[in-house]
């Protein structure tokens, strides 16, 4: 079995769904999720999702220290660009997995080792949950090769230490990943299974949108046609209102928020 973290720093009160987050997870024993937060009073886990404490004074520091270089990161959106460092950034935590990662938050969960098995982990070294691209929301990448992934764009030091937010996640990135490394060691958004890891709908929503969804017991179907989807990426986030978390076997992702 393959053991897989991923990583996010978020800087900011916790969004009002992160319990449903955290149920989500909870159902992906092989992966552990590391939730970095300046606002926490004590660190803790639940389950397989570790909260750490983290200022952005205290990453720029360990970006200073692991990078050899004097750095403040001075815009919390620029953290997007830092994620292709986080397996560098958190060596202490990813050098104990095979593959580390990063992803977001305005995200619930499916059954992730239904879309990506064993053997994709034995063949891929980076894994993306977009199709076309390296994918913000999910990345992952083998660590005994890639803990320092971030530097195959020739530019990554003007990228990452001069440049404001750029997206290097997604896309500079991408581009130098894809005209450097053995695209056979690449996986874009779907796994030897055949099934998309993220399947877009409802084809009736304009732009499409891969809700009304419902989760339950792990799993996340697409309610318009019976689709399953590894991740629901909540970009609509802003219109969510908040719901009160009770600890049930399933709930519904809607445009208004979650419901149980």
């Amino acid at each position: 079995m393959y053991k897989v973290c991923m990583f996010n720093v978020y800087l900011g009160n916790l969004p009002h769904w992160i319990d449903f987050f955290v149920q989500s997870a909870n159902f992906n024993k092989n992966y552990d999720f590391y939730i970095f937060n300046d606002k926490l009073e004590t660190e803790y886990n639940l389950g397989n999702v570790y909260f750490k404490k983290m200022t952005i004074d205290k990453i720029s520091e360990i970006i200073s220290e692991k990078f050899n270089t004097k750095y403040q990161l001075k815009s919390i959106r620029k953290l997007c660009d830092w994620k292709t460092a986080y397996g560098r950034i958190f060596s202490e935590i990813s050098e104990n997995y095979d593959f580390w990662g990063h992803c977001d938050l305005d995200m619930i969960w499916g059954n992730i080792s239904n879309f990506i098995t064993e053997s994709d982990y034995k063949k891929y070294d980076i894994i993306s949950g977009d199709q076309n691209r390296l994918c913000g929301p999910f990345n992952l990448f083998k660590t005994a090769n890639l803990t320092d992934v971030y530097n195959y764009n020739s530019s990554w030091q003007n990228i990452l230490f001069n440049l404001s937010h750029v997206a290097y996640d997604e896309f500079g990135l991408d581009v130098a990943i894809k005209s450097k490394y053995d695209k056979e060691k690449i996986l874009y958004g779907m796994g030897s299974n055949n099934i998309p890891m993220q399947n877009y709908g409802s084809p009736s929503e304009q732009p499409p949108l891969r809700i009304p969804a419902l989760w339950k017991e792990g799993d996340l179907t697409i309610l318009e046609d019976e689709r399953k989807t590894m991740f629901i990426h909540m970009g609509f986030k802003r219109s969510m209102k908040p719901t009160k978390f009770v600890e049930k076997n399933h709930f519904f992702i809607h445009k208004e928020g979650i419901k149980l």
